[in-house]
């Protein structure tokens, strides 16, 4: 799917963040802090392009076994927007996992 998808021209916004979730869905972690910074930045005036790369930068870094940094970063998303529920979601996992 990464694969097609880069012969995908012109590059819109949806398939931007579907590379990111694909990289995700792959554990191409180092690829994803990339990919969530480079989207980050263009879409820098839309908060929830923030929040989701926040969120999938989160998820890398617990991948990569940056667990602390991972749910901080995470608690800082559910405590700003309390109604993202995926953030809260995996938050309340990765807390269980650790028990």
């Amino acid at each position: 799917a990464l694969e097609a998808l880069a012969f995908a021209r012109p590059q819109t916004p949806a398939s931007q963040w579907l590379e990111l979730d694909l990289l995700l869905e792959t554990q191409r972690y180092v690829e994803v802090l990339q990919q969530a910074d480079r989207l980050e930045r263009k879409y820098s005036s839309d908060p929830d392009a923030s929040f989701s790369a926040a969120y999938a930068r989160a998820i890398a870094l617990h991948g990569l076994g940056e667990r602390t940094q991972a749910t901080t970063l995470l608690e800082g998303i559910v405590k700003v927007r309390p109604t993202y529920r995926s953030a809260h979601s995996m938050l309340l996992k990765w807390k269980d996992e650790e028990k």
